[in-house]
Parts: C-alpha cells; structure tokens; sequence
C-alpha cells in the first residue's frame, strides 16, 4: 500500500481521537460551567458593581461555550493591539480602567471567574487559545519593551489579562478607534 491509500485511514483515526478528546474534555469541563454559572450570578447579585464589571461578567457567562469568535479576533488583533500598545497606551488603558474597581473583594472574585471562563475555553476550543496564548507571549513582551523605550515609561498595563479584557472588551462593545476619544462604539 501507498501513502495515498493510508490517507483516508488516517484521517478518519485523527477524527476518531479527536471527537474522542473533545468528548472527554467537555465532560471533565462539565463542574467548572457549572462553577462559573453558579460564581457569576451571585458575582451579579452585587448591587454596587460597575457597569462595565457586570457586561463584562455577563459577556463570560454567556460566552462560557462558545468564544471562537473572540479567539479568532484574538489571532488577529494581537500583533495590532502589540503595535498600538507601543504608539497610543491609552487604547489598552481604557478598557483595563473601566474594570478596576478599589475593593479588592470584588476585584479578586472578577479575576477567578476570568481564570474558571479560560479554562472552559481551553476546554472548548483545545488548539485556538494556545495560539492567541502563544501570540501574547511572542508580541507583548516586545511591545512592553519597545514601549519603554520609545516613551522612556514601563506600562503597567501590557500583561496578559489586560489584553484579554482588552479583547473581550470590544467584542461586548465593539471594535473602532476614534482619535477624538479614544474607543467608541460602533453599535
């Protein structure tokens, strides 16, 4: 037999394993969803939280089972969010202040349901976060050093979650840049 005639078998143990692994993987998942729906509805039940920390958190519960959209957005938009970041801080900045709140409480509770909706997108989507993971280590760093040295200032913003947030900050809003204020919606 040849290598063409192996092909078919091939693909269809690759699909094989793979239905296999995505199974196995959504049922493992199974207890984080029903953490994160459980976490997120008392996190709402707060009647003090900002505007944008309640979109937010409920953007991540609706969004628990299906983020390709923003992952793929993600695979496009890191190296320009990259570039941005060096040029016009502000962009990223935004987005990252419009979630900080100053109890600590509230702050720490926003983070763990950002952490328990990861890893249900790793879950979800096994080969597209470990690409947009693999891109914020490739471009961030670079940018956060390019940063410093073009404007002589380390940001603090630049890591990981402020990216992330970032990201899913304009796909809860929408995605356009205005130079007379910086994000506004395109709604």
């Amino acid at each position: 037999m040849t290598e063409a005639q192996f092909f078919p078998l091939a693909v269809v143990i690759a699909l094989f394993i793979f239905s296999f692994v995505n199974r196995r993987l959504k049922r493992a998942a199974q207890p984080l969803r029903l953490r994160l729906a459980e976490k997120g509805e008392e996190f709402l039940a707060k009647p003090d939280l900002p505007k944008p920390m309640r979109e937010h958190v409920e953007f991540l519960l609706k969004s628990s089972f299906n983020m390709r959209g923003s992952l793929l957005l993600a695979i496009v938009m890191i190296p320009i969010i990259a570039f941005l970041f060096v040029v016009r801080h502000r962009y990223l900045r935004r987005s990252v202040d419009k979630l900080n709140v100053t109890d600590q409480a509230t702050r720490a509770s926003f983070y763990d349901l950002c952490r328990l909706h990861d890893r249900i997108t790793l879950t979800n989507h096994i080969f597209l976060l470990p690409i947009v993971e693999l891109e914020l280590v490739l471009f961030m760093p670079l940018a956060i050093v390019l940063r410093g040295i073009v404007q002589g200032t380390v940001p603090e913003t630049g890591g990981r979650e402020s990216v992330i947030t970032f990201i899913e900050d304009k796909r809860i809003h929408g995605f356009h840049f205005s130079h007379a204020n910086g994000m506004t919606s395109n709604h």
